[in-house]
């Protein structure tokens, strides 16, 4: 299901300045930030969406993880459904984050139903580090928030 046109979503992370890497695959909007944040957001969840989501997202761990860079990701999964390959696509991606990265992943939901799904995916995370890095939330203001506090814990940390 792709977002409907005729019913406005909440502002989306898209209205920053200083956005570099700006990538539109399929449904997917792709860029970082001036700050860092590497922004997903997603249009749908089809196979070709999730596909070009799964290489991005493997491309830009392993790039952290090999830096030695704390990874500050925000989702935006508002007016999105969520069906059993992007389920599964969405786990195995996240199953192959090395085990040494240093990450912080705030994902917007708005929806109840993908709220569940990926509640249920982190539980079956087998790396816990991957568990305690993922936070879902409901409003972009409060994704925003606990990524700032991530980013002063993880800097204090890495002194």
């Amino acid at each position: 299901m792709s977002i409907s046109h005729q019913q406005p979503l909440p502002a989306r992370p898209l209205t920053q300045t200083g956005v570099t890497n700006l990538k539109r695959l399929w449904g997917l909007t792709f860029y970082v930030r001036a700050d860092g944040t590497e922004i997903y957001i997603f249009e749908d969840t089809r196979s070709d969406t999730m596909n070009a989501w799964s290489q991005i997202a493997t491309e830009r761990d392993l790039l952290a993880s090999a830096e030695q860079r704390h990874l500050v990701c925000l989702y935006d999964l508002r007016g999105c459904s969520f069906g059993p390959y992007a389920a599964l696509r969405t786990y195995e991606t996240v199953q192959q984050t090395p085990a040494s990265i240093r990450q912080s992943v705030a994902v917007i939901t708005g929806d109840n139903a993908i709220t569940r799904t990926l509640q249920s995916i982190i539980r079956r995370l087998t790396k816990p580090n991957l568990q305690q890095s993922i936070l879902l939330f409901n409003d972009n203001a409060s994704a925003e928030d606990w990524l700032n506090q991530r980013r002063t814990e993880m800097d204090f940390l890495s002194r």
